[in-house]
């Protein structure tokens, strides 16, 4: 993790939320095997939620700006289960073929612990996740997707516009010819590129997405949000967090890249 130090930093993000999300070959678990989850990690996840599970994912890795896909319909009866810490920012998201890392703002809550807290949480929940299947006698667990995202919510400068997404991002600043001279409100896009292939076989791709959103009535702000996501070198933990370190420093340096001077003062950009 000695990356870390060298990354750009900023001493107030614009960071909503960190997800480190793992897939693999689905489990047969039944709803026994979720309690015994939660009993291994309760003391930092006391509460918990169900919600309806996420359908699979794989990153195609396709020519120009082809996008992750997904299957529609699942069949499990059982849920998709939030073990969430008592301070509300720490989630741990789990189903049968997902396990899913979070750190969320919470109003009133502590800063961002930066990217090394969330890939200790999740190194420590996979752990846990090893001792359920080979207690409860299940096949090992076997990865085969992974994806991190850092989700960012930027208000809008008093003034400005959504449609003034120049004002965020470098370059974007559209300047009509002569024919017409109107402006634009709203603005969003997406952009993405493949992430270099390795030759041990691991790809996937980096996408941005940025889109308008109303965070109070009063107030606008920009959802920008970073995910690399691809398939890991080996059915292995330890490659989807060599996967998740090298996606960390991708996602990092092009926030910072592709964000305004302006932005970064508003941040307080340390390096």
């Amino acid at each position: 993790m000695d990356t870390q130090r060298h990354l750009p930093s900023f001493t107030n993000p614009p960071l909503d939320e960190v997800a480190a999300d793992m897939q693999f070959a689905s489990l047969p678990l039944k709803a026994v095997d979720i309690g015994a989850l939660h009993a291994l990690i309760q003391a930092d996840y006391p509460n918990s939620m169900d919600v309806q599970p996420l359908s699979p994912s794989f990153e195609t890795a396709g020519q120009g700006f082809a996008v992750p896909f997904g299957f529609n319909m699942r069949t499990d009866l059982l849920p998709r289960t939030w073990f969430i810490s008592d301070d509300d920012e720490h989630v741990i998201q789990f189903q049968a073929d997902r396990l899913i890392a979070n750190w969320r703002f919470r109003p009133g809550g502590g800063a961002y612990p930066h990217y090394p807290e969330v890939r200790s949480r999740f190194i420590s929940e996979t752990e846990a996740l090893e001792k359920l299947v080979h207690r409860h006698g299940h096949a090992n667990v076997v990865p085969n997707q992974c994806d991190l995202t850092y989700f960012n919510k930027v208000p809008v400068p008093e003034g400005a516009s959504w449609g003034d997404i120049h004002l965020l991002l470098r370059g974007l600043e559209l300047r009509p010819g002569p024919e017409w001279t109107g402006g634009f409100q709203d603005a969003a896009l997406i952009l993405g590129r493949s992430l270099a292939q390795q030759r041990d076989g691991r790809f996937g791709r980096l996408v941005v997405e940025c889109r308008p959103i109303q965070i109070t009535p009063t107030q606008k702000a920009w959802a920008l949000n970073i995910t690399a996501k691809g398939r890991p070198s080996a059915p292995t933990f330890d490659a989807v967090l060599n996967f998740f370190d090298a996606a960390h420093i991708e996602i990092v340096t092009c926030f910072t890249a592709i964000t305004t001077d302006a932005m970064h003062v508003v941040w307080g950009r340390q390096k």
